[in-house]
């Protein structure tokens, strides 16, 4: 057992001195300063000899039924096995993939179709050497660090199976780094999500390709950030229908006391700051001016505001520097914004030469 202690101030060290001491099989404790989830995992990695890992977040489990599952095929030389998530202990079940079950191989004429489908990391289990071979790390001084490897990792994959059982269950902890009030860290997802895609936009081979990883990227940096901000303060739908219906007076009202919420008006700028970030990548990046009509995570009732908050971006001054001005805050950290944007670019060169090498049978389930 590998258990990677990142930086720790509250005890931990004892405890998991006391617990190796007791514990009926080896284990190895790896002390690091804290840089976040990313190292420590890169940690455990490069200390793993196992021919499979599986990165699981503290909160979450997995299923017994699915590491027997995977014993069946461990040995079948697969790039990664996907298995559906449940949303709690008896919530909904979620095939992250959308495909369905089967094995698949995957040539380059149809990568793009896997960046689209990838899905979720955090149901996969993926071949260690897949990783080490081809220098796939994780991000450092950052939280959602899997962004970058979910925009990297399948032009990689050549063989990967899709199981049609759950095999990981996510939990809603409300006091987790991720869902907690808004935090200077909770917009690492912004950085982490550029950095993917500038590593897997070079790696990217063909319109088709290219398209595809524009797609993810604007779901994982605009969609689902701007859904997130608001989550349960998103204005009632008495609001759109007023406005529908062009009873301005109601909906005039119930705007104002929803205005009434500084955690509401805060939301509404925050969301205009990150709209005003991507105008600026799209014009760096030659993206899609407009992200709304590709922004899947947008459910459909819910673009009327976002509409109106992405005109109201065009009179704000640029955000880049005020988003790096946040992570360093954050992790007090040297890395500027233009040398965080190089971390995954320096390792590009050496990915393109596994992702030239794809040859595999067209996908078949």
């Amino acid at each position: 057992m590998i258990c990677v202690d990142d930086g720790s101030t509250d005890g931990t060290r004892d405890v998991l001195t006391n617990f190796a001491e007791v514990c009926t099989v080896p284990v190895k404790i790896l002390w690091q300063e804290n840089a976040g989830p990313g190292r420590a995992r890169n940690n455990g990695l490069r200390h793993a000899r196992g021919d499979y890992v599986w990165f699981v977040d503290c909160d979450d489990d997995i299923t017994a039924e699915a590491l027997a599952y995977f014993d069946r095929l461990k040995h079948d030389g697969l790039d990664f096995i996907d298995f559906d998530m449940a949303d709690g202990v008896s919530g909904p079940v979620t095939n992250t993939m959308g495909i369905t079950a089967g094995t698949y191989g995957v040539s380059s004429e149809i990568r793009s179709g896997l960046v689209r489908t990838y899905g979720s990391l955090v149901t996969k289990i993926t071949r260690r050497e897949l990783l080490i071979a081809n220098e796939l790390w994780y991000p450092e001084y950052c939280f959602f660090e899997d962004n970058l490897l979910t925009l990297v990792l399948p032009f990689f994959v050549t063989r990967f199976h899709k199981a049609d059982l759950v095999g990981y269950t996510h939990h809603q902890e409300f006091q987790s780094i991720t869902r907690r009030a808004l935090s200077p860290r909770y917009f690492d997802r912004l950085h982490t999500a550029v950095w993917g895609f500038a590593a897997a936009r070079r790696l990217a081979m063909g319109p088709s390709e290219v398209e595809a990883v524009e797609n993810r990227f604007i779901d994982l940096f605009f969609g689902k950030t701007t859904c997130q901000i608001f989550g349960m303060n998103y204005p009632n739908t008495g609001f759109l229908d007023s406005l529908r219906r062009l009873r301005l007076a109601e909906a005039t009202g119930r705007l104002i006391a929803h205005f009434a919420s500084l955690w509401y008006a805060r939301s509404w700028l925050v969301s205009a700051r990150v709209h005003r970030y991507y105008r600026e990548l799209a014009q760096e990046f030659d993206l899609p001016k407009n992200p709304l009509p590709r922004a899947m995570a947008l459910p459909e009732g819910r673009r009327v505001p976002w509409r109106a908050i992405w005109v109201s971006t065009i009179f704000l001054r640029g955000q880049r520097r005020y988003f790096e001005r946040l992570r360093a805050a954050a992790w007090g950290h040297a890395a500027s914004g233009s040398e965080a944007w190089r971390i995954p670019i320096m390792r590009v060169d050496s990915m393109s030469q596994g992702a030239t090498s794809l040859s595999a049978p067209s996908a078949v389930p």
